[in-house]
């Protein structure tokens, strides 16, 4: 028997601030932070729109396909997977504590770059 494992998300607007709580693989984490914003990449037309974000340390970067077939957020140099791979009109959100260059791994000239700073 093969178990599948969930990851369930929730966030709750306090304040100015974002508290969001993920579980999955018996782990939990939690992240607050104050006066965040959220950046949003859209992918369509076989890109990611835009292609690089700067953003601080505690932000929220969401990827929305609206494309017509499935992509993923994969590290570039590590070429680790940090999502999995979502269909069109679903999205993944992440809170990057660094820097990083990425790519779809199903359709690899699709490229993209967060920046992340700690101010």
């Amino acid at each position: 028997m093969t178990m599948k494992s969930i990851v369930v998300c929730s966030s709750v607007l306090i304040g100015t601030g974002l508290v969001i709580a993920c579980s999955g693989n018996d782990q939990t984490s939690e992240v607050a932070h104050t006066g965040s914003k959220t950046d949003t990449v859209i992918i369509e037309n076989m890109q990611f729109k835009p292609q690089e974000l700067n953003l601080t340390r505690g932000d929220t970067v969401i990827w929305i396909n609206k494309g017509v077939v499935a992509h993923n957020v994969t590290d570039k140099l590590s070429k680790k997977r940090s999502s999995g791979d979502f269909q069109p009109g679903e999205s993944w959100m992440t809170i990057p504590d660094k820097s990083m260059r990425y790519f779809c791994s199903v359709h690899p000239t699709m490229e993209g770059s967060v920046t992340v700073t700690n101010e």
